[in-house]
């Protein structure tokens, strides 16, 4: 008599007794237990599982009488006669072919029916045929269990499946097999089907008509042919968040794959190593949001490609090399915004009615940085476009509509033409192209180019159709040209009234039949020297290097020993060079600089540079607490020689004995049980242990950065760097940031706003406003004192924010900002956190002191600190008052702190 079906493994000729795996609390179960077969005895033929049903059961069965034992043994002996060799091998006197034997687990049955859990005590999950979720069914699937595919089998899913996985204890589905050319499959048909917590290793999900939710989801394929790791259609309504796909090598598929999916949200999730990214086909009203991809490759695919309307795709990056043409939307009132592309033949080419494209960075594009075709009425705002070896930002015709797109704010550099326009009844205004072969060039009518700035482009401009206006009349004004070269004595809209009025006296002529009528009247000034960099190479001399700035002839740098305490009056004045070494950085603390560019022929200085800080720290013998007191480069690669970011490259650096990182409420040790490459990072504590004293110095950017410049090149005098300048302000109400900042009397109500800048980084805050970061608001002027605006819901969106605000009058005439302030929140865990503080406090325009005892709070159960002096920490308890066990909570200092509850300390400063 052969077993129950579901039981069987290649019939029943074979017969092994295994008592039953019993769970404790009594229930039945299919767990396998296995006992090792003796050496010499075949484990050729069929298997055939004869397992007790529950341990009373297995004990009336040991309780047998005499007689019936007999019996039994009687037949065991002839069972085990048949468990030696399958029928074929007892006929002809040899031996079948080896099976393989499963793990111990619990088999899977063809059809799963009722509502049905699996749990750690069944798993693993043996899954050795397709296997079927009936459509009243429900199968969940707690934390920690994991389910094995023996081959490339499918689960398909009519009703309900549920992965609960945890965080550090997902559910696992694994490809068991090894050398299996494609995935197995997750199936969804008319189903619900979620993920949280969940792994697939060599597997992949599909679902049609379905319900798909997943958050925390891992993805990953190293078979030979890789499919799409997730592939949703027919209206699934699909909720990805929290998701990681690593198609380790493959070259032809996507990421994630959907088409008719309405509404699609995927949101905070990394694609590496696939052929392309996202495809969503007819995907009307989805998001995709905040997310990383990596190792595209460069092949006709794309990073993503949307076809569909009112959709959004948010705060993506794109690392190099990139695919083709990495964000490809076309469809109407699609927005694109906030995204980061490196690389790529087309960074961002979208196309539609009503489409928007602001404040995204596009970093040396192959041949396009933002193309948009076929278009009317488009959007395209507030952009920073550098390298784009065809174009910066054009704007193509053909036989479908491509008119009336306005092209705002953008900052274009180092491209072939930074604004191409073929279109017709377009705005071009308030953009600044720089550095360019072409700075704008028109192929098509009707068009309106003003306010922008044109500096150091080899051609600025380039008029190939008749009927465009290169100005916007008299007194509003028509561009700034960095090679204008006429006067400003006369005023009036034909520039015959004695007196200057800021528009230069002659036209500025582009062509034999174009003019700018009324260009803005500018000495011509330097540009600005970028990238400003600090380093420490020996002996704790600071190093600065920067990017020669355009019309420089020689420069001003400015020291100073607080972020905001620079003294523009006092320059020390350079040659020609883009080098320098402070020889007086020795003495401990922190040393910041700026540096500006003079043209002694015009006899005038451009804008500052970014701020970069350096900052020595004596550490004596022994164990010691730090943190990092400036923020990284965003422009340097920290992966090349010579860069510290890592704790193993800071032991090797500074020649400590050991580093100490906290993780999960426990300090781990380079070298030892820690990581030598994990990243070091700004709020962190840390500790490390020196032979004997050293002298260490950190560099990096402050939160304080400020766009100064008298006029020229600025049109205003602006926020004075010596007094209102400091004076922004931020403070915290839940998510929401609030600034503050001085009213200016140069900005008139009802003719002066004031525009707030945001940036997740100090670094990208410098440079020309609206180009360098985000325009996060535009404020109107009041009579009040004090002006203000709310971030609202800013720690939401991110951790760490960075603020600067430039006054501008009459729309376009603007002046000298405020030093930049950050916000940074850092979360703790339940228990043991070790954190530094990552700004220095700043309030009301002035540095505030802080103590350790400054960090207590309800969720706190104390806070310890290392004292150097007695080699030892020192505790100050929740109930202690301040003062009692207590330090000064400096930057580059480390704390530990005790959370009860997990929550989280928000920082303000510079």
């Amino acid at each position: 008599m052969c077993p129950p079906a579901s039981w069987r493994i290649n019939g029943c000729a074979r017969v092994r007794f295994l008592a039953a795996a019993h769970r404790i609390r009594g229930r039945d179960s299919r767990k396998v237990w296995r006992k090792k077969p003796k050496a010499g005895v075949p484990t050729s033929g069929p298997t055939i599982f004869i397992a007790y049903r529950s341990f009373r059961q297995r004990e009336e069965e040991m309780s047998l009488g005499a007689g019936r034992t007999i019996a039994l043994v009687v037949l065991l002996s002839v069972l085990a006669v048949l468990s030696i060799a399958s029928p074929d091998a007892l006929k002809s006197g040899r031996w079948g072919a080896p099976n393989p034997i499963l793990p111990e687990g619990t088999l899977v049955p063809d059809l799963i029916t009722g509502d049905v859990t699996w749990d750690p005590l069944g798993s693993p999950y043996i899954v050795t045929h397709d296997a079927y979720v009936d459509a009243r069914a429900s199968l969940t699937i707690l934390a920690g269990v994991e389910v094995r595919f023996e081959g490339v089998w499918r689960m398909a899913v009519n009703g309900t499946l549920r992965a609960q996985g945890e965080l550090g204890n997902p559910v696992t589905f694994r490809q068991n097999r090894t050398g299996m050319q494609s995935q197995f499959v997750v199936r969804g048909s008319s189903a619900i089907v979620s993920f949280r917590h969940a792994v697939l290793d060599n597997g992949r999900v599909i679902a049609n008509l379905t319900e798909l939710e997943a958050d925390g989801l891992t993805v990953r394929c190293t078979v030979l042919a890789c499919d799409a790791a997730i592939e949703a259609g027919a209206f699934s309504k699909v909720t990805l968040r929290d998701v990681a796909i690593d198609g380790g090598s493959a070259v032809t598929t996507w990421g994630v794959e959907a088409l008719d999916t309405p509404g699609l949200i995927l949101d905070t999730f990394s694609i590496e190593g696939m052929s392309g990214g996202v495809s969503a086909g007819r995907c009307d009203g989805c998001r995709i949001a905040n997310g990383t991809f990596i190792g595209l490759s460069t092949s006709a695919n794309k990073g993503v490609e949307l076809s569909g309307r009112d959709s959004a795709i948010l705060n993506l990056h794109f690392l190099a090399p990139g695919s083709h043409e990495q964000i490809a939307a076309y469809g109407d009132r699609n927005v694109i915004r906030g995204n980061h592309v490196e690389a790529g033949d087309f960074a961002i080419g979208a196309g539609g009615t009503g489409i928007v494209i602001e404040g995204n960075v596009v970093e040396n594009p192959r041949d396009f940085g933002i193309s948009v075709y076929p278009t009317a009425g488009a959007l395209i705002r507030n952009n920073r476009v550098t390298g784009g070896r065809v174009s910066g930002i054009s704007l193509g015709a053909g036989s479908q509509p491509a008119y009336g797109s306005t092209v705002l704010g953008n900052f274009v550099s180092e491209s072939g033409a930074g604004i191409l326009s073929e279109q017709t009844q377009g705005l071009i205004r308030g953009n600044t192209l720089r550095g360019n072969t072409v700075g704008v060039e028109l192929r098509g009518g009707s068009n309106q180019v003003d306010h922008n700035h044109l500096e150091f482009n080899t051609a600025q401009a380039r008029d190939t159709f008749p009927g465009n206006s290169w100005d916007d009349g008299y007194p509003s004004g028509g561009n700034w040209w960095s090679d204008y070269a006429d006067n400003d004595v006369y005023s009036g809209p034909l520039q015959s009234i004695p007196g200057p009025d800021g528009i230069g006296d002659a036209p500025y002529a582009i062509d034999a039949d174009s003019q700018d009528r009324y260009p803005f009247y500018s000495v011509p000034a330097p540009g600005i020297p970028e990238e400003l960099t600090a380093t420490a190479p020996i002996g704790g001399l600071v190093r600065l290097t920067w990017r020669a700035a355009p019309m420089a002839d020689s420069y001003e740098l400015y020291t100073a020993r607080t972020p905001t305490g620079f003294d523009f009056g006092v320059p020390m004045r350079l040659p020609n060079v883009t080098a320098w070494t402070d020889f007086g950085s020795r003495a401990p603390g922190a040393h910041y600089y700026v540096v500006r560019a003079h043209n002694t022929t015009v006899g005038r200085t451009g804008a500052t540079s970014n701020t970069a800080g350096a900052w020595t720290k004596e550490f004596p013998a022994g164990v010691s607490t730090f943190s990092l007191p400036l923020a990284a480069y965003p422009w340097i690669d920290y992966t090349a020689s010579g860069w510290v970011d890592t704790a193993g490259e800071f032991l090797t650096f500074t020649g400590a004995k050991g580093l100490y990182y906290m993780e999960a409420g426990r300090w781990r040790s380079v070298p030892g049980d820690g990581d030598p490459n994990r990243t070091l990072r700004v709020g962190a504590g840390y500790l490390v242990d020196f032979a004997a004293r050293a002298s260490v110095n950190f560099v990096g950017l402050p939160a304080a950065m400020i766009d100064y410049a008298t006029w020229p090149p600025y049109p205003l005098a602006g926020f004075d760097a010596a007094t209102t300048a400091r004076e922004l302000a931020a403070t915290v109400t839940g998510d929401d940031v609030v600034l503050t900042w001085p009213s200016l009397a140069g900005i008139p109500p009802g003719n002066g706003t004031y525009r707030v800048f945001a940036s997740r980084s100090p670094g990208v805050l410098r440079g020309d406003p609206g180009t360098d970061d985000d325009l996060l608001a535009t404020v109107p002027a009041t009579a009040a004192a004090t002006v203000w605006y709310t971030h609202v819901s800013a720690l939401r969106a991110g951790p760490a924010w960075y603020y600067l605000v430039v006054p501008v009058r009459a729309v376009y005439l603007r002046g000298a900002s405020t030093y930049s302030v950050g916000v940074l929140a850092t979360p703790l865990d339940l228990g043991y956190t070790a954190i530094g503080l990552p700004l220095q406090p700043f309030e009301n325009g002035t540095y505030v002191a802080r103590q350790v005892s400054s960090l207590s709070r309800p969720e706190f159960s104390g806070i310890q600190w290392l004292d150097p002096s007695r080699g030892d920490w020192v505790a100050h308890a929740a109930w202690m008052p301040a003062g009692m066990y207590d330090a000064d909570f400096e930057m580059i200092m480390g704390v530990q702190v005790d959370a009860t509850t997990p929550t989280r300390i928000v920082f303000v400063g510079v």
